[in-house]
């Protein structure tokens, strides 16, 4: 058997953002608290430090513990250490379960190490020497512990890169740079070693890493097989063409099968679903009496959902790219229809009519449209293919959106491209492309239904009038990177807007939609409004509303990732009150997020996915909108890691 040699790959990452490293040089003798290093330091961290141990170093215990404090103790070496190789094998909890708490960061270059650790003495008031890039120049070689590693033979590397686009890809990315799970690259995974993947593969994470070993999914051969193939060069991704889609559909209840009127004891007006990501299930929760009817099992890491115009059918997609039908008519809603449409997915869409339904895979670069009732594909079409037929990625797609007049609405996110399939009751492959603003993010109507707003990751908007042949504008947002999907409400000073929060950001930035009555703020930024902390993934209005509600999922610190933000629309130059969510509902483990707001139908309840570790109890908050008080708490054994709760009556009434 011939056996596969390694090469190190060398692809930096960032935690924010992606971002080229110079090579190291040797620098001039600098004094105490060299300025200009400290500077240097200070943006070095912002970008490769501050998610996980905050913009002020100060950390969130017991996850991320405080580079103050760290730098207090005086040993530079120990600190340049810890970022060269990272540290495993700590245990945290009572079950004294190894966690793998931080990666290796040996891929930054001896100065910006330099400039990281001269940061954090500055701002810990510690009198000591600058640290030169010569003298962590002398502490990698020092403490350089290259792993030994025993290479694949040609069978099992084979085995192994089907197991992980099969069930690692979805999480982690077809090329290893990370999505929704961190970065797997096989630099990162050499300096980890075997026993340290192998006990984050067995253990899972706080952060959503299924416990592979524990469940029973992957026996101890396949993970130890996991952990040398995640150390070799990463294989290109495979094929997953119109053939394997058509062979991937399962029809497991055909439509005469299927009750003719609905059984359900409540309908989809009424329903709230929650997505259990490590247990690869949906809860359904009734919107009134606050009780789970039941779970589902749609398919490991649920992801998105979309719900038909009658109520009748409820589609889940998992990240690993596996449509789920469900029909709620049935006296148990259960999957009637099953199809995949690649390795890695995010969104899908049905038409109003309900007899299409179209899913954006990011790899391949493809998009699927199937039947709305049975789920059968009807055809693909792959973007580029000439380009992705060499491994080329950038035009994966990032959102599929159902448009008035039952057209769709495709964003190739890298690329920079709006798609839009042709009108009809069945879409047919003439498409019509628009080019725009590269790194499409999901995005959101305004308040007329007309303008479709996207924001991107290079501080802009893309305004797409559906309408108007789909023109576009772009708007400049200084301070949005990462935005959310956005929310739109009428403004008292600057009428129709649209906000649309960023995790790398505390502002939330709201922009005007009407040129009509407000042409002085149309189209522009005409708001920013503070929030207590950065990380927020999702904003939430409704029309019989006048709040704005944001969480702040992603920061450091437990106290602001527990609770969520509230402004009030009439009221804007007040600050936005603070409520603790997790607090109201008995929960204060670190690994507590407090995620995405959701109102119900009418208006009168907000609610909130509290999502903790899949050892730990998790919980829906419902919170009363007018009196920002708490209502409910929805705490049972089957919320398995919920990621996010929706509203089926919410949506139905866009």
């Amino acid at each position: 058997m011939t056996l596969r040699g390694m090469t190190l790959r060398s692809i930096l990452f960032g935690c924010i953002a992606t971002f080229s490293v110079a090579t190291a040089a040797a620098t001039p003798e600098r004094s105490l608290f060299d300025e200009a290093s400290i500077k240097r330091g200070s943006e070095a961290f912002a970008q490769n430090c501050a998610a996980c141990h905050g913009t002020d170093a100060n950390g969130a215990a017991p996850f991320f513990p405080s580079l103050i404090e760290t730098a207090r103790q005086g040993d530079p070496a120990s600190v340049v250490r810890s970022a060269m190789h990272g540290k495993y094998g700590e245990t945290v909890d009572h079950n004294s379960r190894p966690l793998s708490l931080m990666p290796p960061w040996d891929h930054l270059a001896n100065e910006q190490i330099a400039d990281i650790v001269n940061f954090l003495f500055a701002r810990a008031g510690v009198s000591s020497k600058t640290l030169q890039a010569e003298q962590v120049a002398r502490y990698r070689a020092q403490s350089a512990t290259p792993h030994d590693i025993v290479p694949l033979d040609d069978t099992q590397f084979a085995r192994a890169s089907t197991i992980y686009f099969a069930r690692c890809a979805a999480c982690h990315g077809i090329d290893r740079l990370g999505a929704a799970g961190s970065p797997l690259q096989s630099w990162a995974m050499r300096n980890s070693g075997s026993e340290a993947i192998r006990t984050i593969m067995h253990f899972g994470s706080p952060w959503g890493m299924p416990a592979w070993g524990m469940s029973e999914r992957l026996a101890a051969e396949d993970m130890a097989m996991m952990a040398r193939f995640l150390q070799m060069e990463a294989p290109p991704a495979p094929r997953f063409d119109e053939p394997q889609v058509q062979g991937s559909w399962q029809l497991i209840t055909p439509i005469q099968q299927r009750p003719a009127e609905r059984h359900f004891a409540a309908s989809a007006r009424n329903l709230f679903v929650s997505l259990l990501h490590d247990v690869g299930r949906v809860a359904l929760i009734n919107a009134s009496t606050y009780e789970i009817m039941g779970t589902i099992d749609t398919g490991l890491a649920p992801h998105d959902i979309d719900v038909s115009a009658d109520g009748r059918y409820l589609y889940v997609l998992s990240r690993g790219g596996i449509v789920a039908l469900v029909d709620l008519f049935m006296e148990k809603p259960s999957v009637v229809a099953r199809l995949r449409v690649g390795y890695e997915a995010r969104s899908l869409a049905v038409g109003q009519q309900g007899q299409h339904l179209v899913v954006g895979a990011y790899w391949p670069p493809q998009f699927v449209v199937a039947d709305a009732q049975t789920l059968e594909p009807r055809w693909t079409h792959v973007l580029d293919n000439g380009a992705w037929e060499q491994g080329n990625t950038r035009h994966r797609i990032s959102q599929v959106s159902a448009l008035p007049k039952q057209r769709f609405l495709l964003a190739a996110k890298e690329a920079g491209e709006l798609i839009e399939l042709g009108s009809g009751p069945a879409p047919d492959k003439r498409l019509t492309r628009h080019s725009t603003e590269a790194f499409l993010r999901a995005g959101s109507f305004d308040l007329t239904g007309r303008f479709f707003l996207i924001p991107t990751d290079k501080h802009q908007v893309v305004v797409a009038d559906t309408e108007d042949g789909l023109s576009m504008k772009t708007v400049s947002a200084p301070h949005l990177l990462g935005g959310g999907r956005g929310s739109a409400y009428h403004d008292s000073k600057f009428g129709p807007v649209w906000a649309a929060s960023g995790m790398a950001s505390d502002l939330i930035s709201v922009i005007g939609t009407d040129s009509g009555n407000y042409p002085e703020a149309a189209w522009r930024v005409v708001r920013e409004l503070e929030l207590p902390g950065g990380g927020s993934l999702h904003t939430a209005t409704h029309s019989a509303s006048s709040n704005l509600w944001a969480d702040m999922s992603l920061h450091a610190s437990s106290k602001l990732a527990h609770s969520v933000a509230v402004f009030d629309t009439d009221h804007l130059d007040a600050p936005a009150r603070t409520l603790p969510i997790a607090s109201w509902a008995g929960l204060s483990e670190p690994s507590v997020r407090a995620i995405q707001p959701q109102f119900n139908a009418s208006g009168s309840e907000v609610w909130f996915t509290l999502y903790n570790r899949q050892d730990q109890t998790a919980a829906v908050v419902v919170v009363d909108d007018e009196k920002l008080e708490l209502r409910k708490v929805i705490r049972d054994a089957r919320l398995v890691t919920p990621t996010r709760t929706f509203s089926l009556g919410s949506i139905l009434a866009r």
